[in-house]
């Protein structure tokens, strides 16, 4: 594994590790509304905030905003997601991801 994914996937993992820390502390409430203005499915706070960093690891990445927008797009099933994930997780993580994000776009 390249040093880089290495240390996307380090940083990936702290983050949730902050971001589930925090969540209690939040407004989980405006995190649904948020959800379920663009997602259908069962609100998962975990899954959105995980789906969310990738993206924001990917903008942090190659710096074009508009592949932010679009990798979010569609609840985050798209084709710009799958990408995304698969560069900045370990193989087997970035498909369980997106294997989720389908499950979820499929309880609609």
């Amino acid at each position: 594994m390249s040093a880089l994914k290495v240390k996307a996937t380090i940083f990936i993992i702290i983050s949730m590790f902050v971001i589930q820390t925090l969540s209690s502390s939040m407004n989980i409430h405006l995190h649904k509304r948020s959800f379920k203005d663009h997602c259908d499915g069962k609100f998962d706070l975990s899954l959105y905030a995980r789906c969310d960093r990738v993206c924001e690891v990917c903008l942090e990445m190659y710096k074009d905003v508009h592949l932010h927008a679009e990798c979010k797009s569609n609840c985050f099933n798209n084709s710009i997601f799958e990408k995304c994930a698969i560069a900045v997780l370990p193989e087997s993580d970035a498909n369980s991801l997106i294997q989720k994000v389908k499950d979820l776009f499929k309880a609609k």
